[in-house]
């Protein structure tokens, strides 16, 4: 039975519905069959960067997972990827962006993520020209993005004008259930970032919105907290089962609106889902 597809931009807040874990139902209706995994949109379109194997020697051992998010990173092979594979939906979130920022190096940009880049002897002994971060650097930052993301929407009406691009405006929880169930705040000290990066990341879902005309998951109205217990640790990202659901309706919702407001589907939603209902 053929599956709507999806390709993921972005990290936990939207790549985790597409994993039996929390959505154990997912794959009954979609396949999720690429992700940038926690790449800075300015990263992503980006050229390439090769490093040599001395600049990649790192400081301790990282996860497989951690090492393909580093290499995809500088490979930029992720575009390919889509075009090749040509996803029914693309979702996109700016975690890494608003967290880890970018370096640098000549006309090129990688995503400074502590998780693999920032690991590296290239990261360690400074060889990038500039460091970057969202707030700390917002003037500069915000036009390197806008106009990233002017190229991917650009790169995606180009090689995949029948892909649909869905924005996951999301915000982080100010507190977290424990393994009593009680409600703890997150410490403020620890996480004194999370209000300015909130009000900056609705000031991008309004610029993004405003500018194109892109789906949206937009679950900001609702209350969520984080997960004590999550299954990738505790973080003010890593929520509950209930926001999981919601996300899952939520999309479940743009795929049926698409089929009944939309009378040709040269890409092939309509029949897709008119075989999943039947």
């Amino acid at each position: 039975m053929s599956k709507i597809t999806f390709s993921v931009i972005g990290s936990c807040v939207s790549r985790d519905v597409f994993n039996r874990k929390f959505v154990p139902e997912y794959k009954e209706f979609y396949e999720c069959i690429s992700t940038a995994w926690q790449s800075s949109i300015i990263s992503l379109m980006s050229p390439k960067v090769t490093l040599s194997k001395d600049d990649l020697e790192l400081s301790e051992e990282i996860s497989k997972h951690r090492h393909n998010t580093l290499m995809e990173d500088l490979s930029k092979e992720y575009l390919e990827e889509i075009k090749t594979n040509q996803p029914d939906y693309i979702i996109i979130d700016f975690y890494a962006d608003m967290r880890y920022g970018v370096v640098q190096i000549g006309d090129r940009y990688l995503t400074n993520n502590p998780n693999g880049f920032r690991k590296t002897k290239f990261f360690r002994e400074k060889k990038f020209d500039n460091s970057y971060r969202f707030r700390k650097n917002l003037n500069i930052y915000r036009e390197l993005w806008e106009k990233a993301f002017d190229d991917l929407y650009n790169y995606v009406q180009e090689h995949l004008p029948k892909t649909k691009l869905i924005l996951n405006c999301f915000r982080y929880a100010n507190s977290y259930v424990n393994e009593n169930g009680e409600l703890v705040m997150f410490d403020q000290e620890r996480y004194n970032y999370l209000d300015a990066d909130t009000k900056l990341y609705n000031e991008l879902y309004t610029y993004i919105l405003d500018k194109y005309k892109l789906r949206k998951i937009d679950l900001r109205e609702n209350e969520y907290y984080a997960d004590g217990n999550y299954a990738f640790g505790l973080a003010p990202w890593h929520y509950e089962r209930k926001y999981h659901k919601d996300y899952f309706h939520t999309l479940n919702q743009i795929c049926l609106r698409d089929y009944v407001f939309t009378k040709k589907q040269s890409n092939g939603i309509r029949a897709k889902i008119k075989r999943l209902l039947g």
